[in-house]
Parts: structure tokens; C-alpha cells; sequence
């Protein structure tokens, strides 16, 4: 039954896969962020942009965040394709805004930038993704560490452009003490050869 529902999807998708530019993302890769889906709950919140600083409106405090990778953030993506969410516990907070890179082309107009913010620490990451999921970045329920998957074109794709074999690089992070740490990092097809 789970070959032919991903046959269907896959038939189905044949032809955004057969564009540069393809609409949305393939169900294949958002089973991955499925699949990896904790019981972190991504609360959207409102924001504004005034100059270089970015302001969380609907938190209990009013966060404002103004440094200059923000800025450089801002000024690589479209800004009216924003969105910001919050992640938190009893023992953690972090902001997660995703957005469109501005004036992307070909493959790259997939991808999705994503900027992570920890106000305890004043600490920001930034990473692109094919996924425009924000249940890609979470809290690991073992280690209450924060993790995120990164998910882009695997070589052979990328080399290739065999629209029948598009592969993905899959990438597990977790942030510790300040270091984004490479967890495990796999290549798949959608389908089983």
C-alpha cells in the first residue's frame, strides 16, 4: 500500500519535477520532516522589520533583535515571504523566521533560507533547505537539544538533472554549546532502487 500511495505521488508530481523551478516541495521530502517530527510545538508569532531590526510582538516580552547577520538576512531573502515562529519550554526559547531567497533562479529558486534565534545565549544560525516545513527544526526530546534537518539536492541530482533519479542529501544537526554539530547525514531517492 506505501509503494503504490508514493508511485501515485510520485506520478503525479512527474511534472513540476520536469521544471527548474519546481512548485512546492516533493512529498518524499517532507516525509523526512514528518518522520522526524518530535512533539515541539511552533507557536507563529508577529513581527516587524524597522531598518535592521526585527521585533516579536506577541511574546510575553518584547523581543527586539537588531545584529548585522540579521541585516545581511534581511537584505538575501523576500521579505514580504517571511514567516516566524517560537519553539519553547520550560527550559528553552528560540524565534525560527523562514523565507525566500530573493531573486533565486534554476534550482536554487527551491530552496527555502532559514535563520534560528536563541535570545538566551544571543546566539543566531542560519541554514537553507528545500523543506518549507519549521517542524524541520526542533527540540530532540532525548537531550533537549536543538536540532534541525537540512535537506538539499543530492551530487548525482545536482550533476545530472535526471529529473527520473532526483536524489537527496539529508543532514541532522544539533546545536551544543554554541556548535552546530553534524549528527548523521544520508543520500536517498525517493523511491527504492
Amino acid at each position: 500500500m506505501k509503494i503504490l500511495f508514493v508511485a501515485m505521488l510520485t506520478s503525479l508530481s512527474f511534472v513540476a519535477l520536469a521544471q527548474e523551478r519546481i512548485q512546492g516541495i516533493s512529498p518524499c521530502v517532507d516525509s523526512v520532516v514528518n518522520a522526524s517530527m518530535t512533539h515541539t510545538i511552533h507557536s507563529p508569532v508577529k513581527f516587524k522589520i524597522i531598518g535592521k531590526k526585527i521585533i516579536f510582538v506577541n511574546t510575553n516580552l518584547r523581543d527586539t533583535f537588531d545584529q548585522e547577520n540579521i541585516f545581511t538576512w534581511l537584505n538575501a531573502i523576500e521579505q514580504d515571504s517571511i514567516k516566524a515562529y517560537q519553539l519553547k519550554d520550560a527550559q528553552y526559547k528560540c524565534f525560527i523566521l523562514s523565507s525566500k531567497i530573493k531573486q533565486a533562479t534554476g534550482l536554487g529558486s527551491n530552496f527555502t533560507s532559514w535563520l534560528i534565534i536563541i535570545p538566551k545565549v544571543n546566539e543566531i544560525y542560519e541554514f537553507e533547505s528545500l523543506s518549507q516545513n519549521p517542524k524541520l527544526i526542533f527540540l530532540n526530546t532525548n537531550n533537549k537539544r536543538l536540532s534541525f534537518v537540512k535537506i538539499t539536492y543530492g551530487d548525482f541530482f545536482f550533476w545530472k538533472r535526471d529529473w527520473n533519479n532526483v536524489d537527496y542529501q539529508i543532514e541532522f544537526y544539533e546545536i551544543d554549546n554554541r556548535v552546530i554539530k553534524l549528527i548523521r547525514s544520508i543520500n536517498t531517492w525517493c523511491l527504492d532502487k
